[in-house]
């Protein structure tokens, strides 16, 4: 019989082969013969655990690599895109915010200047048609203003044809006078010269009861159409916003227009005289009317046309109903300036401040790039001087601007800021222009199916003298 100590000692190395996985027999009488099984010790648990071990830790692993990996596809799925919408949404409103806040200082000043100037009236000011108005149409909106309106005043409006002898005046009762306004169709008796005032009162029983003193009169001309217009006056009314640092459209040393636009309207004048066989040379007025009411005066017939750098555009005659524009005399491209060389583009641009002039084209591709750029958009600027001038004080980081315009400006005081955007803009284009490149055209007033004054110049611009001039013009001013 073995000793405790000689089996502990057989024990050791047994033990110690087994957790090497080594096959060690076992004899049946406990001596460790050759005739041992080896079943009973393939199934000890230690390799049959260890094995399970290592496939629960393959298992979480795995697992964790699969929640990792689905949370890094939701992310940039799902959660990126809408983290950018909601920055895109935020620059946005501010930039929304800058504008009220500009607007609502511009329009509290002119109020005030407004109110100041009225309060000392004692009678109605007449607003539209202004005094020596030439209109065109049937219709006519009547506007003024009276400084001592009160709940339950009444207007009465006095009409008079002075083109017709001995015509009697015609009294109109305003149906809705705290509006201080009145639109009213005079038919095919609308053509003529007229005259008109205005005084708070009521009318009744066909006589006028005053409660109040008559306006001053105003003197108007209404004309059918715009060739009508021009046939009888052999005057073509350009409408224009002229300015003293572009070489489009600027008044002279000496008081007058030159420019590029200038010298083409001039040419244009001629060829219209000659196809509507005017007696007399067609005689251009220029009416100065500021940016913000240019396409008004179109729309209103104040004017035949208007040219200043003005970018055909699809979206205007839709908001304007008598508007139309000609074929482009010009193309232009929307371009970012800086003071001085800083930055990259477009990483430079990345919660900037961008200057732009207000309702322009400028404004609306800016506000359309926000998404992208991640700028802010200040649209305090009502023509490219204030901007310029922002620029070299440092109030503004960027603008954007007419290539055209600010081409001189680029190669001096400023520098241009990566590429013209077309590319980035050709949607926009699509949409708002009705063209993928953005061209400057003349806008017409157009009523109805009129087209005649458009179709000669559109004519006479596609012709190969008309074609030439064009060429010889970008040459003299460098566009």
């Amino acid at each position: 019989m073995k000793t405790p100590n000689a089996q502990k000692q057989e024990r050791v190395p047994q033990q110690a082969e087994a957790r090497q996985g080594m096959t060690v027999p076992k004899a049946q009488d406990g001596s460790g013969g050759a005739g041992a099984s080896t079943a009973d010790i393939e199934e000890l648990p230690i390799p049959i655990s260890h094995r399970h071990h290592l496939t629960l830790k393959a298992g979480i692993a795995l697992c964790l690599g699969l929640i990792g990996s689905t949370y890094t596809i939701v992310h940039f799925i799902q959660i990126e895109p809408l983290n950018r919408k909601l920055e895109d949404a935020k620059a946005l409103a501010d930039s929304h915010d800058t504008e009220r806040n500009a607007l609502g200082s511009r329009l509290t000043k002119i109020q005030s200047q407004y109110d100041e100037l009225t309060r000392s009236m004692t009678r109605p000011a007449l607003i539209f048609p202004p005094d020596r108005a030439s209109l065109l149409g049937g219709a006519i909106t009547f506007e003024w203003d009276y400084a001592h309106h009160a709940l339950g005043n009444g207007y009465v409006i006095e009409l008079r044809n002075i083109s017709e002898l001995n015509a009697n005046a015609k009294l109109i009762e305003v149906s809705r006078p705290e509006s201080k306004r009145l639109f009213y169709d005079l038919g095919t008796t609308a053509f003529g010269e007229f005259l008109w005032r205005i005084r708070p009162g009521k009318m009744i029983a066909g006589q006028l009861a005053p409660l109040g003193e008559w306006s001053l009169p105003h003197s108007y001309v209404m004309n059918p159409n715009v060739i009508s217009r021009v046939t009888k006056t052999a005057r073509l009314l350009v409408a224009s916003t002229p300015t003293s640092y572009d070489d489009l459209n600027a008044t002279g040393a000496s008081g007058g227009y030159q420019g590029f636009e200038v010298d083409l309207i001039r040419w244009i004048a001629t060829q219209v005289g000659e196809k509507l066989g005017l007696k007399q040379a067609l005689q251009i007025e220029f009416v100065q009317v500021p940016w913000n009411r240019l396409f008004q005066a179109v729309e209103n017939g104040e004017v035949d046309i208007a040219i200043r750098s003005i970018s055909k555009s699809a979206q205007r005659e839709k908001e304007f109903r008598n508007i139309k524009f000609s074929s482009g005399y010009i193309q232009n491209h929307q371009v970012i300036i800086q003071r001085s060389r800083a930055g990259e583009f477009p990483a430079a641009l990345d919660g900037a401040a961008i200057g732009v002039k207000a309702s322009s084209v400028n404004e609306r591709a800016a506000r359309y790039l926000i998404p992208g750029l991640k700028w802010r958009v200040d649209p305090s600027f009502t023509n490219y001087g204030d901007i310029y001038q922002a620029l070299q004080d440092g109030k503004i980081e960027f603008a954007l601007v007419d290539s055209v315009l600010a081409e001189k400006f680029t190669r001096t005081r400023f520098v241009q800021l990566g590429p013209p955007l077309d590319e980035l803009l050709r949607p926009f284009y699509e949409t708002e222009l009705g063209s993928a490149r953005e061209e400057y055209a003349i806008a017409f007033h157009e009523a109805g199916v009129e087209n005649a004054l458009r179709t000669i110049i559109d004519e006479s611009l596609a012709s190969p003298v008309g074609k030439q001039k064009l060429a010889e013009l970008r040459s003299q001013y460098g566009l």
